[in-house]
């Protein structure tokens, strides 16, 4: 994701060089910053199948753990991309 102009300043053209993914210390310890896009997704994901079931749309599943693992999915991706 690295690209070098013909002066050999590092530029990037790709969203992924300014993420702030840094390590993040909690008491002498570093974690990851997906341990808090993982958190945020499984929130996501917990009121979108609160939802459903409210609204009676989850008997219209048909796999419904197939379902919310790919919802829990595109929760993750779509944190990481909004996030960074």
């Amino acid at each position: 994701y690295e690209i070098r102009s013909v002066t050999g300043v590092q530029t990037c053209a790709l969203p992924i060089c300014t993420m702030w993914l840094h390590e993040i210390p909690v008491g002498g310890m570093l974690f990851s910053p997906m341990v808090l896009l993982v958190l945020l997704a499984l929130v996501l994901t917990l009121v979108s199948h609160l939802l459903l079931r409210q609204l009676g749309w989850h008997h219209q599943i048909w796999k419904g753990a197939w379902f919310y693992l790919s919802l829990f999915v595109c929760f993750v991706a779509l944190s990481l991309r909004l996030l960074s």
